[in-house]
């Protein structure tokens, strides 16, 4: 504010500043559908959204639970709708079983609606499963 008039005088009856938050609400969508992980092989599963208007959050997450005897040999990837990728998991994990993990990943210039695919990229011997996953965008 700015007393452009001279002499400055003049007095503030009142004043208001409304902050409001534009963001949209999380859109949340999951799959729990079991998907097999065959020994050296990928598999996928999809979740489709829609009704989610505008861009993904920054602060987005995917969740993920995989039962596996090695993460160590277990690479995640999640696809959004339009097919940027993002490396969750890179077989990290040493000789540790099964994943069950909630990782956060910044989706800010994704759009929200559409099918996002989770593929997972099993490295060894043993098979597996991808015994769910969620997305918070």
């Amino acid at each position: 504010m700015q007393d452009a008039l001279d002499p400055h005088s003049g007095t503030i009856d009142s004043w208001r500043l409304d902050l409001t938050d534009s963001a949209p609400p999380p859109c949340v969508a999951s799959n729990a559908s079991d998907v097999p992980i065959p020994a050296n092989s990928t598999a996928t599963s999809a979740i489709t959204l829609s009704g989610c208007s505008g861009n993904a959050s920054a602060l987005s997450t995917m969740g993920v639970r995989i039962l596996h005897p090695s993460s160590g040999s277990i690479r995640i990837t999640l696809v959004s709708s339009d097919g940027s990728t993002y490396v969750l998991h890179d077989y990290n994990g040493g000789s540790a079983d099964d994943i069950d993990v909630i990782y956060p990943v910044n989706l800010f210039t994704e759009m929200r609606n559409g099918t996002w695919t989770l593929q997972v990229r099993n490295s060894s011997e043993n098979a597996g499963i991808i015994d769910s996953w969620a997305l918070t965008l």
